[in-house]
C-alpha cells in the first residue's frame, strides 16, 4: 500500500518519496501462489475497489514493463553494494494501480486476475 506521510496532497514528488521510504505505507501479503510461473504476470488484469466501487485498473507491466524486471534491478543494485537478498525477505516491486485517497473504515479489495484477491480494511 503506497501512501504519504509528508505534507501535501496527491502523490509525493521524487524527493518526498525517497525521504518517505518510497511512499511505502503498508505491506499486505496474501497466500503463496504455487503456480505463479504459469501466469502472464506482466499482463495480469489488476483492479482495485474502494468500499465496493471500482476505482483503478492496471497491469504489472506498469512496473518497469514486468515485475520481474524490477526484481532483477533490485538484485543488481544490491550486488553492486556487496549485498544480496536472503530467504524470508519480502520484496514489493511497486504499484500498478496508483494512489487513491482513503479514510478510516475504508475497505480496499484488490483483484489479481485469476491469481486471487486481497482485502484490507483501514481502521
Amino acid at each position: 500500500v503506497v501512501g504519504r506521510r509528508t505534507l501535501g496532497d496527491g502523490f509525493p514528488n521524487a524527493a518526498q518519496c525517497i525521504a518517505d521510504f518510497g511512499a511505502n505505507a503498508l505491506f499486505c501479503a496474501g497466500p503463496a501462489i504455487a503456480d505463479w510461473q504459469d501466469h502472464d504476470l506482466a499482463n495480469l488484469a489488476v483492479a482495485a475497489a474502494i468500499d465496493g466501487t471500482q476505482t483503478n485498473t492496471g497491469t504489472p507491466a506498469a512496473v518497469l514493463g514486468h515485475p520481474l524486471t524490477a526484481l532483477t534491478w533490485l538484485i543488481g543494485a544490491l550486488q553492486a553494494k556487496g549485498k544480496t537478498l536472503k530467504a524470508g525477505h519480502w520484496i514489493s516491486t511497486g504499484t500498478c494501480l496508483g494512489v487513491v485517497p482513503i479514510r478510516p473504515g475504508t475497505e480496499i479489495r484488490a483483484t489479481f486476475g485469476k491469481v486471487g484477491e486481497l482485502v484490507v480494511t483501514f481502521d
